[in-house]
């Protein structure tokens, strides 16, 4: 919650697996601030004030509440409700920040890094940097993007604009109030505004508290750090403890670019304690990969847990999902009340345990490649075909904020010539693509005339007057680009590709499957697998050429097998004569023997 804002209301629809008997209650700061029947899809109205704010936040609770039903435990219920679509309504006008350590708060609802319209390389290095930097502070409800001065985010609680201009020597940082709007001006040379923009990803940000600075800047050595395990602290997870009756969970997410590059399987050495399950009562650790059990197991009187899970290659994703779950029902004779009730807790050791990564074996592909395959890189280039490079890259400020949100770690953003991406050996995102690119790149898809195939879910054609635009993801000579470009002869291909960028930002990177997103000129874009294109004329003549080539050197194969059996049938006769021969002049030997005799 920004400070000088008051809350009046927080809006939202349940959502229940069940229907049961009961009621749905909200608790906001210890006191029930509203309840309602437990219907699914019901429209919740909750009522707080400033006095529910604790620390900065208003957290909201939602309790199922089942009726009791004689024999069973009201404890005990798994039924799952969900509150979505939550809004909330505030009065009042954020107090502006004062300092650098509060500028980037966690309430920012969204942050806008302003380039010049006529930036030039450094100033959007730095700019796609800052957007990096920013992106990783943020989960994906905080938009983050790189714009231009004429399209800046309104003004409204939470709203921060960061302001890039480009100067000389140390680079320097203030603080001011724009027409409402909470604004940090960076400024400095090309590497100083840089190393000032990759400053702004920094936990230790939180010491400067003063209204302007000299000389920020983030240096040293960056990327992911290949490693084969991980703890359960070192993948963020603090405290791990399970507690209570019923179905209690904790999630842990594993991220294959937390390894520093692409995961096969992983082994899962899970290791904590539990209490000593009561006579009576039944309770099991359950463990879940991706929404997959991949272990079970009963609790007992021995109060050491030690699990060794395996999870095969095939079930491991871009992003993964550990789930540990503790189901447990108390004895009947307890059902009577809950003051009875022993505590039953399940510990995980955070520092013992431990998720070791095969190295090899990788299965992932396409979108889902990203960004582990990057190695805590990413190269940005763009294309000789961008008609405006500024808007290219403000298209790749969103691709950029996307992978992040998706990486364990801070990206290490740089911007190279297209060269190194179109014909070199580098990783990375070319944006304003346009047919050479693609072709150059053997992309699945040519940015030219093409037609896509039904499928389940539409059907897309593109004919030579249809533009659109596309985000390919490509595997080429054992490197892997993201090419965001278009074919649009006669259109305007920056709107296509505008648009293209913005669905990414708006869904993340999580809505991306396949290895092709394609933007129609009309309609909403859609993925699909490369598998699902029409075979275009250029790939059909490279497929030909490649069978004449095929065919000729079937022929020339054949030809010298040919004529080794020629020679060898040869041979054969030249021998078979000289064998006949030889056993002609024996006979012959043998007949002028018996009649000297």
């Amino acid at each position: 919650m920004p400070p000088g804002v008051t809350p009046t209301e927080v809006t939202g629809r349940l959502r229940l697996d069940d229907t049961i008997d009961g009621t749905v209650a909200f608790v906001v700061g210890g006191r029930i601030a509203a309840r309602v029947p437990a219907r699914a899809a019901a429209k919740v109205v909750v009522p707080v004030g400033r006095g529910d704010v604790v620390d900065g936040r208003l957290q909201v609770q939602v309790r199922v509440d089942a009726e009791g039903r004689g024999d069973a435990c009201t404890t005990v219920s798994d039924v799952r409700a969900t509150l979505d679509q939550v809004a909330l309504r505030v009065e009042g006008r954020e107090t502006a920040p004062t300092s650098l350590a509060d500028f980037f708060a966690p309430y920012a609802t969204a942050v806008d890094v302003v380039v010049p319209a006529d930036a030039g390389e450094p100033v959007l290095a730095a700019g796609l940097t800052a957007v990096a930097a920013i992106s990783s502070r943020y989960a994906d409800t905080t938009a983050v993007r790189l714009t231009t001065p004429d399209d800046v985010t309104a003004a409204g609680p939470g709203v921060r604009v960061v302001r890039l201009t480009p100067g000389t020597g140390t680079a320097t940082s203030e603080l001011s109030d724009d027409a409402g709007v909470a604004t940090l001006t960076l400024g400095g040379g090309d590497d100083e505004l840089v190393a000032a923009a990759r400053g702004l990803g920094a936990e230790a940000l939180g010491l400067a508290d003063a209204p302007s600075t000299e000389g920020l800047a983030a240096t040293g050595e960056r990327g992911a750090t290949t490693t084969d395990e991980l703890t359960l602290g070192e993948l963020g997870v603090d405290r791990a403890v399970l507690s209570g009756y019923g179905r209690v969970e904790q999630y842990v997410g594993i991220r294959q670019d937390a390894f520093g590059g692409p995961v096969g399987a992983l082994r899962i050495d899970l290791n904590g304690t539990h209490t000593a399950v009561p006579e009576g009562a039944r309770a099991q650790l359950d463990v879940y990969v991706n929404d997959r059990l991949v272990d079970s197991t009963q609790l007992d009187d021995d109060p050491v847990l030690h699990r060794e899970i395996e999870v095969p290659a095939a079930d491991v994703q871009g992003d993964n999902g550990l789930v540990v779950v503790l189901s447990a029902v108390p004895p009947r004779e307890w059902c009577v009340g809950g003051d009875r009730q022993l505590p039953m807790e399940v510990h995980l050791d955070t520092a013992r345990t431990v998720v070791h990564a095969d190295r090899g074996g990788a299965r992932t592909t396409g979108f889902a490649s990203f960004p582990q395959n990057l190695g805590g890189r990413l190269a940005v280039a763009v294309s000789d075909h961008a008609a405006d490079p500024v808007a290219a890259a403000v298209d790749a400020g969103a691709v950029v904020a996307a992978l992040q949100r998706r990486a364990a770690r801070p990206l290490d953003v740089r911007m190279v010539p297209a060269a190194d991406l179109r014909d070199g050996t580098t990783s990375g995102l070319l944006v304003g693509a346009g047919e050479d690119d693609s072709t150059a790149l053997k992309a699945p898809l040519r940015l030219s005339g093409m037609r896509l195939l039904d499928y389940a879910e539409a059907t897309f054609e593109v004919g030579t007057d249809q533009p659109y635009a596309a985000l390919v993801a490509v595997r080429h000579r054992g490197r892997d680009v993201l090419m965001l470009g278009s074919w649009a002869p006669g259109g305007d291909a920056a709107a296509l590709e505008r648009r293209a960028a913005t669905y990414l930002a708006t869904e993340g990177w999580g809505a991306l499957s396949a290895n092709l997103l394609v933007q129609p000129a009309a309609g909403d874009p859609f993925t699909i697998d490369a598998d699902a294109v029409v075979p275009q004329q250029e790939r059909v003549d490279e497929q030909r050429s490649f069978a004449w080539w095929l065919v000729g050197g079937l022929a020339v194969l054949l030809a010298l097998l040919g004529g080794r059996w020629l020679l060898a049938r040869r041979r054969r006769h030249e021998i078979t004569e000289i064998v006949d021969a030889q056993v002609a002049a024996d006979a012959e030997a043998q007949a002028g023997d018996h009649d000297r005799s």
